[in-house]
């Protein structure tokens, strides 16, 4: 857990309630997804090897990328998945009660 916040803290999320509600989202279930299986893409131009975040976004049917990586972040959408900064995330991600409404990939490049 102190790794997620450190690298969100590095990303631009500083003492904001988008922090304070990490523990939530962690202890009603919401936290990782893992697939075996990734369709391969060309999405990241500047950076191939970070087509991955979207492949494993693609194969388990996210609807947003949170990165920090600018090379990520340029590509804006893929498919209908928003590709978006932490802090752009924490602006529309949580849902009233704190809780992540959407599947998540999260990049900590």
């Amino acid at each position: 857990m102190d790794e997620y916040v450190e690298v969100l803290q590095l990303m631009g999320l500083k003492n904001s309630k988008e922090l304070e509600a990490l523990p939530s989202l962690f202890s009603k279930g919401h936290n990782l997804l893992f697939t075996g299986k990734t369709p391969k893409v060309r999405a990241v131009v500047e950076d191939p090897d970070d087509d991955k975040f979207i492949e494993c976004a693609l194969a388990l049917k996210a609807e947003v990328v949170i990165t920090g990586d600018k090379r990520v972040l340029a590509v804006k959408e893929y498919m209908g998945i928003k590709i978006v900064s932490p802090a752009k995330f924490g602006k529309f991600g949580l849902n009233a009660n704190g809780a992540q409404s959407a599947k998540i990939v999260k990049s900590a490049d």
